[in-house]
C-alpha cells in the first residue's frame, strides 16, 4: 500500500514534467501533449493561490483523467473478482478509486518546480496494442526508473499501470484489495476507498 500511494503522489508531477525522447510513438506523443497541457495550467500566476485555484485544480484533474483509465486498472487490480461485481459496484468502485488519487495528489502539484523525465525506450507488443514508454525521473538526487504502461482503447491510448523502480501500481493494489475481499465484500472496499478519500481531502 506505501509503494502504491507512494505512485500517486509522485503520477502528477510526471505528468507535469517536461519530456525528452529520441523516437515519438502515437502513445508517446499522446503522454507529451496531456504534459504541455497541464504545464500551461500550473504556470498561471493564480495556480498556487488557494483563493483562486480551485477550478484551475479541475482542470488539472480532468487532463489526468482523460489519459489515465481507471476502470482497467480497477478490473486489473481486483482480478478474476472484478466479475462478481455488479455493473453498479465496478462504477462505484471507480469512482472511489479516482477520487482517492485526486484527494491524494492534490497539495503534490504544488510541489512542481520544473522537474522533467527523461525517455530511455518503449516496449511496444506485437499486436500493437500495449506500449510500455520507459523513462527516468530525478527522485532524491538519483534517476529513479518509472515507467507507464499504456492500452490503446477505441477512444484513444491509455495508461493503465505505472511501474515505479520495479514496483507496479497494480500489483501494490492487487494486494490490498485482495486482502480486504478475502472476508469482505465490494461495498466495503468501496467504503474503504471512499474513507482513504475523505481523509486525504481533509489533510
Amino acid at each position: 500500500m506505501k509503494n502504491a500511494i507512494y505512485a500517486l503522489c509522485l503520477l502528477p508531477l510526471l505528468m507535469c514534467a517536461s519530456v525528452y525522447a529520441a523516437e515519438k510513438s502515437e502513445a508517446y506523443l499522446l503522454l507529451d501533449s496531456k504534459m504541455d497541457e497541464v504545464i500551461a495550467i500550473l504556470n498561471q500566476p493564480d495556480f498556487k493561490n488557494n483563493q483562486k485555484n480551485k477550478a484551475l485544480m479541475q482542470e488539472v484533474k480532468d487532463k489526468i483523467y482523460s489519459l489515465c483509465d481507471f476502470k482497467e486498472f480497477s478490473a486489473r487490480s481486483i482480478g478474476g473478482a472484478w466479475r462478481t461485481f455488479t455493473p453498479e459496484q465496478q462504477d462505484k468502485l471507480v469512482e472511489a478509486f479516482g477520487e482517492l488519487i485526486y484527494a491524494t495528489y492534490r497539495n503534490k502539484l504544488l510541489d512542481y518546480n520544473g522537474q522533467h523525465f527523461t525517455f530511455k525506450k518503449e516496449i511496444v507488443s506485437a499486436k500493437g496494442d500495449k506500449v510500455e514508454i520507459q523513462t527516468t525521473f530525478p527522485l532524491d538526487n538519483t534517476a529513479a526508473a518509472v515507467n507507464f504502461r499504456m492500452l490503446k482503447k477505441p477512444e484513444g491510448w491509455k495508461i493503465y499501470d505505472i511501474i515505479i523502480e520495479e514496483v507496479s501500481m497494480i500489483q501494490s493494489y492487487s494486494n490490498q484489495f485482495k486482502e480486504i475481499l478475502k472476508d469482505g465484500t465490494p461495498d466495503k472496499l468501496i467504503g474503504d476507498l471512499q474513507r482513504q478519500a475523505r481523509e486525504a481531502m481533509a489533510k
